[in-house]
């Protein structure tokens, strides 16, 4: 398996368990011993960062995408015994998105070393 498939592979798990934890009742929900606005960063910016590496030159929909997937999973936890939507997670997972994707695309813009036969 290459390594972009494997950062393929590891975005889209990142994606489906933001997806399944957010609309998990209260009481079934993973306690990581972090604040809930730390592990949607977290969450969200890794995500974001995997999903950069796997896809280059996406960093921007990837962005826009995983806002739009933390503003619809906010906005489902009104139905969620539990749990319940607010703003400031919402603006939180697009921070972590838009930095988990930022610093994914400033890792694949750095220029790689080359040497030499001699340098080496």
């Amino acid at each position: 398996m290459t390594r972009i498939l494997m950062f393929r592979l590891a975005g889209i798990i990142g994606v489906l368990l933001i997806a399944v934890l957010s609309v998990l009742p209260g009481e079934l929900r993973p306690d990581t011993g972090f604040a809930g606005i730390i592990d949607h960063f977290l969450a969200y910016a890794l995500s974001a960062l995997v999903l950069s590496m796997g896809w280059p030159g996406q960093a921007v929909s990837i962005t826009v995408g995983l806002f739009g997937l933390g503003a619809i999973s906010e906005a489902a936890q009104i139905w969620v015994p539990g749990r319940h939507a607010e703003l400031a997670t919402v603006l939180t997972n697009g921070v972590g998105a838009f930095v988990g994707a930022a610093i994914g695309h400033a890792t694949l813009l750095r220029p790689r070393a080359r040497f030499s036969q001699r340098e080496r």
